[in-house]
């Protein structure tokens, strides 16, 4: 599942890397919201803590952190962005949607947090609740492929085939050499019956990335029901060779 924590944590990291991180983290904790320079020192502090432990993939540790500088500094929606990230990755959808709903109340116009909450609710399965976030956020940032990508594959899960091959086309429009956004439009034509053209984009999906064991077995899959069995069982045995674990497929 892909969303777009990682790129905003470089970022911030990146925009903290400068500032002052002087506070003692150890007085964190015990800090309440009297002094007010010092409590902004600690929760930038705090930040950029969990930033680096989300670059470590340490997420535990980022929720632990987090909750540190939500406790000071409640109405910043930095680290609330990052615990629902966090949770995310830790398998738990429905604590990542409540810290992106506080996200969305704090910073309405933040494409991440719609994206990353239909990713939420991608992981339930609830492609309904998911597709009006990737609305929103491609409202909002229509320039980022994986927007379309996301939506095109709730589209998908809903059997709602033709618009999910368009948003397919757009992410693919907007970045050209992503392997993966070609092998899921091409896993779309095959549903729609479309084989030849399945075929292409698994195809391109190999030129970009010749390791693609999933896309051989796919086009394998494609080549066996158009009746090509001889160039179906060269793609299954370089699925094979490229991945040892799909053989019991």
């Amino acid at each position: 599942m892909r969303f777009v924590a990682l790129a905003v944590v470089v970022a911030l990291g990146l925009a903290l890397a400068g500032q002052d991180s002087a506070a003692d983290l150890s007085d964190c904790p015990k800090m309440g919201p009297g002094n007010a320079d010092s409590v902004e020192r600690c929760t930038r502090s705090l930040e950029g803590r969990a930033i680096e432990r989300y670059q470590m993939k340490q997420f535990d540790l980022v929720v632990e952190t987090c909750e540190q500088a939500i406790h000071l500094s409640p109405r910043r929606h930095l680290c609330y962005f990052l615990r629902g990230s966090a949770r995310l990755e830790e398998g738990d959808p429905d604590g990542a949607i409540e810290d992106y709903n506080r996200v969305i109340a704090l910073k309405p116009t933040s494409d991440e947090a719609f994206f990353n909450r239909g990713q939420a609710y991608s992981t339930k399965r609830a492609p309904d609740r998911a597709i009006p976030d990737y609305d929103r956020a491609i409202e909002l940032r229509p320039q980022v492929a994986n927007y379309y990508y996301g939506r095109g594959r709730a589209y998908d899960s809903q059997g709602q085939i033709a618009r999910a091959i368009q948003d397919f086309d757009q992410a693919i429009l907007l970045a050209p050499d992503e392997a993966q956004f070609r092998f899921r439009r091409g896993l779309a034509y095959r549903k729609s019956g479309d084989l030849r053209r399945a075929i292409q984009d698994y195809d391109q999906a190999i030129a970009l990335k010749p390791d693609f064991a999933r896309a051989y077995l796919c086009r394998g899959d494609a080549y066996r029901e158009l009746g090509d069995e001889t160039r179906a069982q060269q793609d299954y045995e370089q699925a094979i060779k490229q991945d040892p674990s799909l053989e019991s497929e």
